[in-house]
């Protein structure tokens, strides 16, 4: 599940010990649930026909997906076109600053699904600068409408960057890093290896960039150990986990369209205390949003915070034996409902989940399935009318 949904969460305290066989595939598992199984199937079977769209709907991430073809088995085969190009590029990237073809093609695949599945217990943090600085490139892209990149091959460059959610998305990391940055220099820093580097200001950019885009993209690599930071930065990471990347990118969390959607719709409510004559429309680049989809996106953002809130309860009361505390609880909840991977505390960058029981593990692997598929789709199963013929 861990694999599939792209969270990177593991149960797996030594992964050296495990053999090429089995690394390779956790790391397929990944590369295959990125863009979606389900977009794969509905490029190959076109027999689907309109239950293909269906499938397609239910498994591309965001509240809305643009079509860059007319038909969806082209759209989803453009996707997956795009999608090997990048892999075939990340992993040549890789190799070129040293890293073997193997660890290449695992770090490849679990970058490009915002997965974080590694082949190292010291994860990203076993590579040399030059790999980390490929990963942020790459983490980045992957976290961006992959529909955006087919304008780019049609040469409508302005269509990408014009797209305001990309716009809104860059700002975010930018800020973020800029607070993690300022919060990490002049402090100790200890990689997940465990060597101390000392805080100087290349050191806390390359690592504080490298934890937000690994965070906010929801891919769950780690080069430092995160657990021993300030409250700032820790904070800004944990707002970065809900957030998540770009409706149609492989990352998880709430999506970057859907906040800004949300800040739209606060605005609008909040002028109409003063102004409850005018009637404003509220628009996302030149599209309008209306009510239908202002709805929408309003109840998913509670449904999501109130999954969360009962994840967090159920964790706590599962594991009351195990000793387990509120912030790795919250963080755990948190990690797993938006396919990040690693938390805080107990389930930080250099620990695991192999310590929960196994009705925890079940849990939380039910957050992960209703995170990946942006939750009505498995909570739609669990409605007694859904199951009544018409």
């Amino acid at each position: 599940m861990s694999g599939l949904t792209t969270t990177g969460a593991t149960v797996l305290s030594d992964i050296h010990v495990l053999p090429k066989s089995l690394l390779l595939w956790r790391a397929m598992t990944h590369w295959l649930g990125g863009l979606g199984i389900v977009v794969l199937f509905v490029a190959v079977l076109p027999t689907l026909g309109v239950g293909g769209k269906r499938l397609f709907n239910v498994e591309a991430p965001g509240p809305s997906q643009p079509g860059v073809k007319p038909r969806i088995r082209e759209t989803a085969r453009m996707l997956w076109y795009i999608y090997c190009g990048m892999t075939l590029l990340q992993m040549l990237a890789l190799m070129a600053t040293g890293m073997d073809l193997f660890d290449a093609i695992c770090h490849t695949f679990a970058t490009l699904a915002t997965g974080g599945f590694s082949t190292k217990n010291a994860s990203a943090g076993a590579y040399t600068p030059a790999a980390q600085i490929v990963m942020i490139v790459f983490m980045v892209l992957a976290g961006a409408n992959f529909g955006l990149y087919y304008h780019i091959l049609q040469r409508q460059f302005k269509r990408f960057w014009r797209d305001p959610e990309f716009q809104l998305y860059l700002g975010i990391l930018a800020v973020a890093s800029l607070i993690v940055i300022g919060s990490l220099v002049g402090h100790n820093l200890v990689l997940t290896d465990g060597t101390v580097i000392e805080g100087s200001i290349a050191n806390a950019t390359l690592h504080g960039v490298f934890q937000v885009v690994s965070i906010q993209t929801t891919t769950g690599f780690g080069t430092v150990d995160s657990n021993l930071w300030s409250f700032l930065p820790k904070m800004t990471l944990l707002i970065l986990m809900f957030i998540g990347g770009c409706a149609g990118s492989t990352g998880g969390g709430i999506k970057v369209v859907r906040i800004l959607v949300g800040f739209k719709i606060f605005k609008a409510e909040l002028e109409r205390v003063f102004r409850p004559n005018v009637v404003r429309s509220i628009k996302v680049g030149k599209s309008v949003i209306d009510p239908q989809m202002r709805q929408a996106v309003i109840v998913y953002i509670l449904t999501i915070m109130l999954i969360f809130a009962v994840g967090t309860i159920t964790l706590v009361l599962l594991e009351q034996g195990n000793g387990i505390d509120i912030i790795t609880a919250v963080t755990a909840s948190a990690a797993t409902l938006h396919n990040v991977g690693p938390g805080f505390s107990r389930v930080g960058a250099i620990e695991n989940y192999g310590w929960f029981s196994s009705p925890s593990l079940v849990v939380m692997s039910l957050l992960m399935a209703l995170g990946r598929l942006e939750v009505y789709a498995l909570l739609v199963l669990f409605v007694p009318r859904f199951w009544r013929k018409p």
